[in-house]
């Protein structure tokens, strides 16, 4: 499956790249510590729900997802998803607390993460594309994927896969894009008048 041409592809992996770009620098400020983070290059895929959810990092396993709406030009859903062990493993590295489970300090650390994430990545569509967009208040849930996205099946999936390294340990975390079939089409005329130019 693949919803873009392999130039609307290479345009878009820019933009998400910029975008963890700014992510890092947000986190290194966020973090009261010595710690050295790095973001991954990021891999832009075109994939179903059911992707989504055979994916060995998902398959039967509750994730962390915090969930942020948009309306615009574009709308949808963009949220950052980790599998509850990455998540957990996250918060206590950039805290240096020892939690083994998503209590409430966690899920608000993860909530405070994934804000500043997805808020670098939606900026920086929205500062390339030159629209502009509404969001509402970030949500942080721990359930299986299927649930969290149960209500969006017939929409289009952008996977955007990268890793987290903190003082060298990996951390597999995934932004997720949820597109109306409408906005992808926006989506796309996007790119390629960006590309065009």
């Amino acid at each position: 499956m693949s919803y873009f041409t392999p130039e609307q592809e290479d345009t878009l992996r820019e933009i998400m790249n910029i975008g963890m770009g700014k992510a890092m620098s947000s986190l290194v400020d966020m973090i009261n510590s010595d710690a050295r983070i790095d973001l991954g290059v990021p891999e832009v895929h075109a994939v179903s729900l059911q992707d989504i959810i055979t994916q060995k990092h998902y398959a039967d396993k509750k994730v962390s997802a915090v969930i942020l709406g948009f309306q615009g030009p574009l709308h949808g859903l963009a949220t950052l998803v980790f599998t509850n062990t990455s998540g957990v493993n996250l918060v206590n590295l950039l805290t240096e607390d020892e939690s083994d489970e998503i209590d409430d300090m966690v899920s608000e650390t993860l909530n405070e993460v994934g804000n500043i994430v997805i808020n670098s990545i939606m900026g920086s569509i929205a500062n390339i594309l030159k629209v502009e967009f509404e969001y509402s208040i970030p949500v942080f849930k721990s359930d299986f994927v299927e649930n969290i996205f149960k209500e969006h099946q017939k929409d289009s999936f952008i996977l955007v896969t990268t890793e987290f390294r903190i003082d060298g340990k990996k951390i597999d975390g995934n932004v997720i894009v949820v597109l109306s079939k409408e906005s992808l089409i926006e989506l796309q005329n996007n790119l390629d008048l960006l590309y065009a130019n």
